[in-house]
């Protein structure tokens, strides 16, 4: 609701009630969100950004909406160990995200 809220679109609209994540994946427009958050101290990871295979990004025509997903597609890492306090920190940083997001 928050990440909503903050103007985030997150990948998946819902979730069925007894599936368990292991991200949470948010669109990021402008490319930037992932290195952010990992500069402000936040794993967020792009997947398969590293491991995206040659043939896929020589063929971009091709396999074009790889290729974007790829780019777009920010994944925050969820565990047993996150709590109230790590949730509401990513919040506060999602929200300064939005804030600061036009100026960089």
């Amino acid at each position: 609701y928050k990440i909503k809220k903050i103007g985030l679109k997150p990948f998946f609209k819902e979730l069925p009630s007894n599936f368990v994540p292991q991200f949470l994946i948010l669109y990021d427009s402008d490319y930037k969100l992932s290195k952010w958050l990992r500069v402000n101290k936040i794993g967020a990871v792009r997947w398969p950004h590293p491991e995206l295979p040659y043939e896929v990004l020589s063929k971009s025509k091709i396999y074009k909406n790889s290729i974007e997903l790829d780019r777009k597609l920010v994944m925050l890492p969820l565990h047993q160990d996150l709590n109230y306090k790590s949730f509401d920190r990513l919040i506060y940083f999602l929200e300064n995200w939005r804030n600061i997001s036009e100026h960089i």
